[in-house]
């Protein structure tokens, strides 16, 4: 194995000029941490792993030798055990004969959880003061193994694909000042980002390209992540239950009418079995689920949840059954915007079934309230979306709230309190 290792090391992949956009995530190095960049496959991780090198390349005076990357998915690497891990200090060492072990150096791990056990060979490195930047497309990397293998000694950035001001930033399109002019074109960028998402390969390719890029992404995430890592009884289930989660993008499920459903099809599937699965998805970053707001941990539980998916390029093109598709890309649109900086996200649902999308605690307990609505122009939709709001607020004690639309801008009040209606295009892109 030391051998492979010296190959790779070798072959210094990451040395090599690379153009690339850089992403708006800021990172922060502290001694005897190591930086994990977590999300879903293909969104952008090794090129922020790039952006990292790169800015330590320039502190370190042009320097490469101080830098190692491994890219784990290497076929080379197929196999490998965590015992074998300190075969990679000792090719780095024959290489570098001339390099004392008190060096700090700087390991970028691609894709690290491939190998089972991994972290105590990252933990050694720490402790030999060197630094380290993951990465992996396993929640579980977050939540698990670093927070309790590791015990804290390591910080986390959770990457999504591109978001709509990133987009812009990447066209060189202007936003901070735009002129009338650019609104309509900020208006135009976002209807084609509704429809194409932020995946970083997707863009400036053909729309058939894109489709099976996206469907490919998919069915990536569902081999690798989801079939191979967990092994379910039924794997067909799973491609069935994806689409079916697809078509569900800013609607209410629950277990039982979606084990009814896939039953209907003639899948052996239970209650137990799609839970599992559902974690499984969440665990990939594919999906995410929002549950009602309610202090009892019994209502949220019992309660449908409502789902959203990593990218709305992949509903557009996924999905076949949305009744009102542009309201469904709008609203996971949102949602992505909102749970870039937050892992709290609620909705909320009075008495009388009237539903606010997204209830977002802030600091101390302050709450934000965000509802989603292509359009107000229908006086039936307007009434419904204000009358919801209205309801939250007097029920979270709140005097303002925000309304989301495609292109409308407003301000309503209404008994003291204010609903801020604000078109999309500039509410994605506040920070």
């Amino acid at each position: 194995m030391k051998l492979i290792f010296r190959d790779i090391l070798l072959e210094k992949e990451f040395a090599l000029p690379l153009t690339y956009v850089p992403r708006a995530q800021a990172f922060t190095l502290l001694p005897r941490k190591a930086l994990a960049v977590i999300g879903v496959r293909r969104c952008g991780k090794t090129t922020y792993l790039r952006q990292i090198w790169d800015t330590l390349l320039r502190q370190n005076k042009g320097r490469p030798d101080h830098l190692i990357y491994v890219n784990f998915f290497d076929e080379r690497l197929f196999g490998l055990k965590a015992a074998q891990l300190h075969e990679l200090l000792d090719a780095y060492y024959e290489l570098h004969p001339a390099m004392g072990e008190r060096e700090t150096l700087s390991f970028f791990l691609d894709e690290i959880q491939t190998v089972p056990g991994w972290e105590r060979f990252v933990d050694r490195l720490l402790r030999a003061r060197h630094q380290v930047f993951l990465s992996g497309s396993s929640a579980t990397l977050l939540s698990q193994e670093l927070a309790t293998a590791m015990r804290g000694r390591s910080l986390s950035i959770e990457m999504f694909p591109f978001s709509f001001r990133e987009i812009l930033t990447a066209e060189n399109l202007e936003w901070r000042t735009p002129g009338a002019r650019d609104r309509a074109v900020l208006r135009s960028r976002l209807r084609t980002y509704l429809q194409q998402g932020g995946f970083p390969e997707t863009l400036g390719v053909t729309p058939p390209v894109r489709r099976r890029l996206l469907q490919d992404y998919v069915d990536t995430v569902l081999l690798r992540d989801i079939i191979e890592r967990h092994n379910p009884s039924d794997p067909s289930a799973m491609t069935h239950l994806s689409h079916l989660l697809m078509n569900q993008a800013g609607a209410l499920f629950t277990l039982n009418k979606t084990c009814e459903r896939l039953k209907g099809q003639g899948l052996k599937v239970n209650k137990p079995e799609i839970s599992r699965a559902l974690d499984w998805f969440h665990d990939s970053y594919l999906y995410f689920s929002v549950p009602i707001l309610s202090q009892s941990v019994q209502a949220r539980s019992v309660n449908p949840k409502k789902l959203y998916c990593i990218d709305p390029g992949m509903v557009f093109h996924h999905s076949a059954g949305l009744s009102d598709q542009w309201g469904a890309l709008l609203e996971n649109t949102v949602f992505l915007h909102l749970r870039r900086t937050s892992e709290s996200i609620y909705y909320f649902r009075d008495s009388h079934q009237r539903e606010v999308d997204f209830v977002v605690p802030g600091k101390g307990r302050s709450l934000a309230l965000v509802q989603v609505s292509i359009s107000l122009k229908s006086p039936k939709t307007r009434e419904r979306e204000i009358q919801a709001l209205l309801s939250a607020m007097a029920a979270l004690s709140l005097q303002e709230a925000t309304l989301v639309t495609l292109d409308e801008e407003e301000e309503i009040r209404i008994t003291g309190k204010r609903i801020h209606v604000r078109p999309a295009w500039s509410y994605l892109l506040e920070k």
